[in-house]
């Protein structure tokens, strides 16, 4: 396909969808840290998000991702999670070439309505015991998942984050104390914390 991850288009995406799982839709770009992420309408409703990892992505983190989603689903009846769909040869992370000769690795997911956690306002009482509720099942859940990526070391797990005491120069004084205090203060109780049961899920739920 005539396309690199820097410049993929709308009409790039919309034909690695057809190409991939032979759906026609219409795509639009959605914000993403990582992927290149598109979401997909068919029949004027939004219905799936198509997701292109950059061309150094590790397949096993990919695969991990996907598989969490795949155990939830098989396990799970009430909570409304995303769903893996399988491209038109049954695969869940499919392949696209480029013009510069890369081969990208490609998802989609069902996609699901609804309201980003940081636009409500007020987060009543009601809604954060919710949350609290909901990412209790799905660890629950998850007891029994394992992968060589669940035990990875992963600097957005606030579990891991004594690496932060290198960079305390970064900050300016007031803030260098507030995070200083802090990091000493698990550092002090890691023993005890170490101890503590642990979860695939941790606080970027």
């Amino acid at each position: 396909m005539n396309f690199t991850f820097e410049t993929l288009t709308i009409q790039d995406a919309e034909n690695i969808l057809f190409t991939l799982y032979n759906i026609n839709g219409t795509a639009s770009k959605l914000p993403g840290e990582i992927d290149a992420n598109f979401k997909i309408t068919v029949d004027d409703s939004p219905s799936f998000i198509l997701k292109i990892a950059p061309k150094d992505v590790e397949i096993l983190e990919l695969d991990f991702q996907t598989k969490i989603l795949q155990h939830l689903e098989q396990k799970n009846s009430e909570i409304l999670l995303p769903k893996v769909i399988l491209d038109k040869n049954g695969k869940a992370i499919s392949e696209v070439s480029s013009k510069d000769k890369n081969t990208y690795k490609v998802r989609l997911l069902n996609f699901i309505e609804g309201r980003i956690w940081n636009t409500v306002n007020p987060k009543l009482k009601n809604l954060q015991f919710s949350l609290g509720e909901t990412v209790g099942k799905i660890t629950n859940l998850l007891q029994d998942f394992e992968h060589p990526k669940a035990t990875r070391t992963f600097v957005w797990d606030i579990a891991q984050c004594l690496w932060v005491k290198d960079y305390l120069h970064l900050f300016n004084p007031e803030e260098k104390a507030i995070v200083n205090y802090f990091l000493d203060d698990f550092e002090r109780n890691k023993n005890n914390f170490d101890l503590l049961r642990k979860s695939v899920v941790h606080n970027d739920a």
